[in-house]
């Protein structure tokens, strides 16, 4: 089971290393994401579908924000 708390935490790692893991990772917890964090997880996946890598970890940080708010 995905958790999604932790989803941004190992996306991020992912993303960081520029490792193309983190496609693999945002595909299994996509449902999850979009669930939780809608918009922004759909600009997500576009960004990481895309190899934009820099701006998908920038897209994380706000998530890992957003949840902390929350």
């Amino acid at each position: 089971l995905v958790h999604v708390d932790e989803e941004p935490y190992n996306l991020a790692t992912f993303l960081a290393m520029e490792d193309a893991s983190a496609n693999d990772l945002f595909e299994q917890a996509r449902a999850e994401l979009l669930a939780a964090f809608g918009d922004q997880a759909r600009a997500l996946g576009g960004q990481i579908e895309a190899f934009d890598y820099a701006d998908a970890l920038r897209t994380v940080q706000t998530l890992l924000d957003t949840a902390a708010n929350r």
